[in-house]
């Protein structure tokens, strides 16, 4: 059975993952969001789509996976366990990962840096968030996070190549 394509050795991978972000964004901007983060624990289900996974092309593994996707610059992928960062770096498109042993210090440390603070913030993923993770993200902004799980969702409700292929394995793997 083929394994999906590696989106760092693909560039049809490359323009797939563009076109998804890119599908996000405009869904964000009509929302007037600035800044989304998505959040997973990666506890995964069948009955829902993995935002990070479908966005970055990385399945995390770890506790807590954020996805930093700024209206005008480039995403950040961040991602617990420190030592899962070889695997992120390869399954990701995302230059700018991440990985970490404290989520919370880095999290925080990022925002600051990128002067997200007062930053019209939307959390995708909340519902996966523990309440003491919601308040951390929450804690890190000025104006309350609202939420973009419908703008993602919206967005990713077109299916691509990827998504076909990953059924045709799974259907493969069920029979």
């Amino acid at each position: 059975m083929n394994m999906a394509p590696n989106p760092r050795e693909s560039p049809n991978m490359n323009h797939m993952f563009e076109r998804r972000i890119n599908g996000v964004r405009e869904q964000l901007a009509s929302a007037n969001v600035d800044l989304a983060i998505i959040y997973t624990n990666a506890k995964s289900t069948l009955l829902e789509m993995e935002p990070v996974h479908y966005l970055s092309g990385f399945k995390a593994l770890g506790p807590h996976t954020a996805l930093f996707l700024p209206k005008d610059d480039e995403p950040i992928l961040l991602t617990t366990p420190a030592r899962d960062l070889d695997r992120a770096q390869r399954r990701s498109w995302i230059d700018n990962t991440i990985a970490t042993d404290d989520f919370s210090t880095e999290f925080k440390r990022i925002v600051q840096s990128k002067n997200w603070t007062k930053a019209r913030a939307g959390l995708g993923g909340m519902h996966r968030a523990t309440k003491a993770m919601t308040a951390l993200l929450q804690s890190q902004f000025e104006i309350p996070l609202r939420t973009c799980d419908q703008a993602i969702a919206k967005a990713g409700r077109i299916r691509d190549e990827l998504e076909m292929t990953l059924v045709r394995q799974a259907i493969e793997i069920a029979d």
